[in-house]
């Protein structure tokens, strides 16, 4: 257990971490940063429904759809939609920024404390999760 200090984190919620494992932190991340990742990921969603679309493969790219949806609709008329989009491959830079957004890696550190390297997989991938 790291010592206390100063940061993200009040102190009775790095206590509730190391009892539960986990804390709900409410406004680390600007609004805008967020937005940003969600938006990079629609534009990856409307390049897959483009290209099922023009390969004859989906009848509606579900436009009009909420973001909440949309990949499951695009998957219910192709089955795999979603395993293609994961196959990308491509780390959009708003994903970059989120993940690696200052605010993250200090509670990371606050929380594991300063000597340990805060770093991820250099291989990335959009795991989308859609209902069966």
């Amino acid at each position: 257990k790291v010592p206390f200090t100063e940061g993200t984190l009040t102190k009775e919620e790095l206590e509730h971490f190391h009892r539960k494992g986990w804390v709900l932190k409410h406004g680390v991340l600007d609004m805008a940063v967020i937005d940003a990742a969600r938006t990079a990921v629609e534009g990856l969603v409307d390049d897959l429904a483009e290209r099922l679309y023009a390969a004859g493969l989906i009848r509606d790219k579900c436009v009009s759809a909420p973001f909440e949806r949309r990949l499951a609709l695009i998957d219910s008329q192709y089955a795999g939609a979603n395993v293609l989009l994961h196959k990308v491959g491509r780390l959009p830079a708003e994903i970059g920024a989120l993940w690696s957004h200052s605010a993250l890696l200090n509670t990371a550190r606050q929380i594991l404390g300063d000597h340990v390297d805060v770093m991820g997989h250099p291989v990335w991938n959009l795991r989308c999760k859609t209902p069966e």
